[in-house]
């Protein structure tokens, strides 16, 4: 009888030294097949999976970001006080780690290379660990926090507008959602995913029209200039990429968030195009630098909208490079941001 059990686990181990790796192949890579015999019996039981997971983590503590309209108020970090992204959290979210920054304070770990800055939270803290008290308490440090001039967005006459920290009111840009005029208003742009492409596109292409407008005294090399200068803005928040299948198309740069200088040509054409204006596509389906070509008040001109300008006379051409125009709106939008600069 004990060699009739004997040959028979004989004859099963030899099946799991064939059977194991098979199964092994219909696992996945976090789960493994375990088959084990039963204790005091000659039978085997039925194989089982388990799968195994991550500890989760736990939170320190959360926190509440304070409502402020600046533009670091819950912005995310990949590092304390370094690289920062394109994305800003709001409402209560739970700490995972902290760790002092360069700036003085503490910084606090909210995800995967997410850090914000504890200053704008409801818990703030010294590079050191005090925490940060208006009003006079026992055995706490009490530090003033630093007036800092932000800039913010102003209700007037039932208008929004911005107002730099300078106390300039600002004009001809992209903030936050919304896309500023020439007259300090602002438009939320339609960033909208309806599934037919170039109508996506071209509603964002009508509103930089719209902000654009058309005064009195207005030259052309002067409208194409600031068009171009909106598209550089949308180029500025996206990344830049020579693959995929909207990178040389208007709608990567204004609904997905990814250009090179043939979207950006793209883009800018459209916009042109519904300004009225004829152009050429310089360059298209090349592996080199692309612009839009067409005429402005008469003359031959060029409009970048990578670079964010546009000009009289030729472009790139027989190996010469233009430099940035003087009375561009790109030079002129830099000095109202910061009039030190003195860019002339």
């Amino acid at each position: 009888m004990k060699a009739k059990k004997r040959k028979i686990l004989a004859i099963v181990a030899a099946a799991l030294l064939i059977v194991t790796p098979i199964a092994g192949i219909f696992t996945a890579p976090n789960q493994a097949v375990v088959i084990a015999a039963r204790k005091g019996h000659g039978r085997w039981s039925h194989s089982r999976r388990s799968t195994r997971r991550r500890k989760k983590t736990k939170a320190l503590f959360t926190i509440e970001f304070n409502y402020d309209d600046s533009d670091e108020n819950g912005r995310v970090y990949k590092a304390p006080d370094k690289h920062p992204v394109k994305l800003w959290y709001s409402g209560k979210m739970s700490v995972y780690a902290q760790a002092p920054g360069k700036d003085g304070y503490m910084w606090y770990k909210i995800g995967r290379n997410q850090w914000v800055n504890s200053y704008y939270t409801n818990k703030p803290k010294n590079a050191n660990g005090s925490k940060i008290k208006t009003n006079n308490a026992n055995n706490s440090e009490t530090v003033k926090r630093p007036k800092k001039k932000r800039a913010h967005w102003v209700k007037e006459n039932g208008q929004y507008h911005y107002y730099l920290a300078n106390g300039k009111r600002d004009r001809i840009d992209y903030v936050g959602k919304y896309l500023i005029d020439r007259n300090s208003n602002r438009h939320k742009v339609p960033i909208k995913r309806g599934g037919n492409h170039y109508r996506d596109a071209l509603r964002v292409a009508k509103l930089i029209a719209r902000c654009v407008g058309h005064r009195r005294g207005d030259k052309q090399v002067k409208r194409a200039d600031i068009a171009a200068y909106y598209v550089r803005l949308f180029a500025d928040r996206d990344r830049y990429t020579m693959r995929g299948r909207y990178y040389s198309t208007a709608y990567g740069v204004f609904i997905k968030g990814e250009y090179s200088c043939a979207g950006t040509t793209a883009a800018l054409g459209m916009v042109l195009h519904q300004m009225g204006f004829k152009y050429k596509h310089v360059h298209k389906n090349q592996y080199r630098h692309q612009w839009c070509q067409l005429r402005l008040d008469g003359r031959m001109g060029y409009a970048d909208g990578d670079a964010g300008f546009a000009g009289y006379g030729s472009y790139f051409l027989h190996h010469k490079i233009v430099s940035t125009p003087s009375n561009c709106t790109l030079i002129w939008h830099m000095n109202l941001v910061d009039s030190s600069l003195n860019i002339i």
